[in-house]
């Protein structure tokens, strides 16, 4: 597994995209998270977060970078090969 997270996040120009993807998902879930408590979408809600699901959005948030990070770098190695 670690060689297979070297080789996707091999360079800091990718380990840098999956922060930041990381970081737009956790910063979109975490204003979400509470809209059914709201019903509104809103920073406000933020005062609301507890430490549990601030926890949960930054976990969530690096597995989804994770992710898109994983896609992207299996889309472009098999466009390569052709």
């Amino acid at each position: 597994m670690a060689v297979a997270l070297r080789e996707v996040l091999g360079t800091p120009w990718r380990v840098a995209s999956w922060l930041l993807s990381s970081t737009a998902v956790a910063i979109v879930y975490s204003v979400l998270l509470l809209f059914s408590f709201m019903s509104q979408v809103s920073l406000a809600n933020w005062h609301f977060l507890s430490a549990d699901l601030v926890g949960w959005s930054i976990l969530l948030g690096l597995a989804m970078g994770l992710l898109a990070s994983v896609q992207l770098h299996a889309t472009v190695t098999s466009t390569d090969v052709v």
